[in-house]
């Protein structure tokens, strides 16, 4: 089914087509967003009694591990500039989560590694985000977690990205050329109103 607009006035193209489209609500894609921005926002605010936002949660992360880590790893791995992981890194430094040591062999690299305190956070902080996880996705029941789970794996392969890639490349080449032919109809019903109105004027 389609809707169509009668166009008005004489020497117009006849009518234009709009077709139906699906509500978000009618994507997965939509439910996986809405379920994680509502993980998030719980998970945020557990951060905020620690004194912590999600970035630096990342880092902390990131840290738990045996040896130190330099802030372009730490930016590389989470996805931010080495200013701006720098920051991060500061702030949590006053906190006392982490602390900053200077290499023996350049004393311009500064090696990144949790303090006991931060060690001992950071094992707290991911049992409660696993008890947070288990609380909201509860209602998976009889191994649904584990399946849900193990769907989004197999979605999130390097294939399924790599055919994904192709073939949204492939819809948007399709998508172009049709729109160069609608555009080619569109000039020519204005230049035929164009002559019409100019006859009926003249």
């Amino acid at each position: 089914m389609e809707w169509e607009i009668d166009a008005e006035g004489k020497g117009e193209c006849p009518s234009e087509s709009w077709w139906p489209i699906g509500a978000p609500q009618s994507h997965v894609s939509y439910w996986v967003k809405l379920a994680e921005a509502r993980f998030s926002e719980n998970f945020a605010k557990m951060l905020e009694e620690w004194r912590l936002i999600p970035s630096e949660w990342a880092v902390l992360r990131e840290l738990y591990r045996p040896g130190r880590r330099s802030p372009v790893e730490l930016g590389q791995v989470i996805g931010m500039s080495k200013g701006g992981v720098s920051k991060l890194i500061d702030r949590l430094v006053k906190k006392d989560f982490v602390r900053k040591e200077v290499s023996k062999f350049d004393r311009r690299f500064r090696a990144v590694g949790l303090t006991e305190y931060g060690r001992e956070c950071v094992a707290f902080i991911a049992s409660m985000e696993q008890s947070l996880d288990r609380e909201f996705f509860g209602k998976l029941r009889g191994g649904g977690r584990y399946r849900l789970t193990e769907y989004l794996k197999r979605i999130l392969t390097a294939r399924q990205r790599k055919h994904m890639e192709e073939w949204v490349s492939l819809q948007s080449d399709d998508y172009c050329e049709r729109s160069e032919q609608e555009e080619f109809w569109r000039d020519l019903c204005s230049e035929v109103a164009a002559a019409a109105a100019h006859r009926s004027t003249g």
